[in-house]
């Protein structure tokens, strides 16, 4: 699993390093956008393959994870308060909802594909789940909760 997944790796480290030396740059650029929905679909794919040895993977990119997720969620935020609706158009606004959305597909493949002895339910839901369904606007229950229903 590691050398299967050494060259999508090295790329997610180098965003998350260009990332920590300028967050906004570096996330709000389109190509960078683009870039993480590919990382995280090949990511999605690798965890249908494997199932619970996706854990090994997962324990190096969770916390990416959640913080990208939260970022695009404050920046969905931000554009809805600044330009009302009118901002799910903008093609930036549509990627950065495409990353939150491949990154809950993500954990939810894992969440469905994980088992013993490996990735065992009990701890799956005892480390995955409080992130996700903590009450504060940080979490994702809490973006779903501020988000605007939009008709499809």
């Amino acid at each position: 699993l590691e050398s299967l997944m050494n060259l999508p790796n090295s790329t997610w480290a180098q965003i998350m390093q260009q990332a920590g030396v300028n967050l906004e740059e570096t996330f709000n650029n389109p190509e960078t956008v683009r870039e993480l929905v590919k990382l995280l679909k090949t990511n999605q794919r690798v965890c249908t393959a494997v199932g619970p040895l996706y854990i090994h993977q997962l324990s190096k990119t969770y916390t990416d994870l959640i913080n990208v997720y939260k970022y695009y969620a404050d920046q969905i935020h931000l554009a809805i308060q600044n330009q009302g609706e009118d901002a799910y158009r903008h093609a930036l606004v549509k990627a950065m909802r495409s990353v939150k959305k491949e990154i809950l597909r993500l954990l939810t493949t894992f969440i469905n594909k994980c088992g013993e002895p490996e990735a065992p339910p009990a701890m799956v839901a005892n480390s995955i789940l409080p992130e996700l369904l903590a009450p504060d606007m940080n979490s994702v229950l809490g973006d779903y909760n501020r988000s605007i229903a939009q008709d499809v």
